[in-house]
């Protein structure tokens, strides 16, 4: 928000950017390959594997099409305001 607002800013010295944007987006937890190794872990090597176990069985995990479809969706879209904050909504 302060990027944006410097953007924005009357004080900034230079010609004023009218093709930026600053987006927020938080995708959730993403199924990826990084997801299943952590999951095939021994507790031995990674004592943090049975927080990727409940996430895969809580079903928390996003489809990685999901966030790829919801980004291409923004670069595509014209108009956006300054600032921006967009959460993939949990199905």
């Amino acid at each position: 928000m302060i990027l944006a607002a410097e953007l924005e800013s009357p004080l900034r010295s230079g010609t004023p950017r009218t093709d930026a944007a600053i987006v927020s987006y938080e995708p959730g937890i993403v199924e990826t390959s990084m997801q299943v190794t952590a999951r095939s872990t021994s507790p031995d090597e990674f004592p943090w594997v049975g927080i990727f176990h409940d996430f895969h069985l809580q079903g928390r995990l996003v489809a990685p099409e999901l966030p790829a479809a919801d980004i291409v969706a923004l670069l595509e879209s014209d108009g956006l305001p300054r600032f921006s904050e967009r959460r993939l909504a949990s199905s």
